[in-house]
């Protein structure tokens, strides 16, 4: 009868060891995920003209998204979640002067990090529209 207890305890744990070991090794490791801040702001600081935001362009996880902002100084869009590897671009068109930036955080909760800035400047042109762009790949 000890024997009959002691070989089912043995199947017994040998199952539980064998089926355990397989699924810590099927688990899939999990990639970090970054969210991304886009920001557009135009600012005004000599001169009779209005800061004007006329368009923004940003790479998002399906492709490329653009934005009209008639009428808006300020614009901020959150994209994500996308994998390390992704090139993130912003593209704005405005003035007189004209700044993006590109922020990254690691998962839902982070704390974002401005990770690249630009900006153009008003050039005394009346009435011209400028261009900035920003990009930054996630390594």
């Amino acid at each position: 009868m000890k024997q009959l207890f002691r070989f089912i305890f043995v199947l017994f744990a040998t199952i539980i060891f064998f089926s355990c070991s397989e699924k810590e090794d099927n688990i899939p490791i999990e990639e970090d995920q970054y969210y991304v801040k886009y920001v557009a702001y135009v600012r005004s600081y000599t001169g009779p003209w209005s800061p004007y935001l006329n368009s923004v362009t940003v790479k998002t996880e399906r492709g490329e998204d653009t934005f009209a902002t008639k009428g808006v100084e300020n614009w901020v869009k959150t994209i994500g979640p996308v994998n390390r590897g992704f090139k993130a671009e912003i593209e704005a068109y405005g003035g007189p002067y004209l700044y993006v930036e590109i922020h990254v955080c690691v998962g839902e909760n982070g704390a974002f990090e401005c990770k690249k800035s630009g900006g153009n400047y008003y050039d005394g042109g009346l009435y011209s529209s400028k261009r900035a762009y920003a990009s930054f790949k996630i390594d």
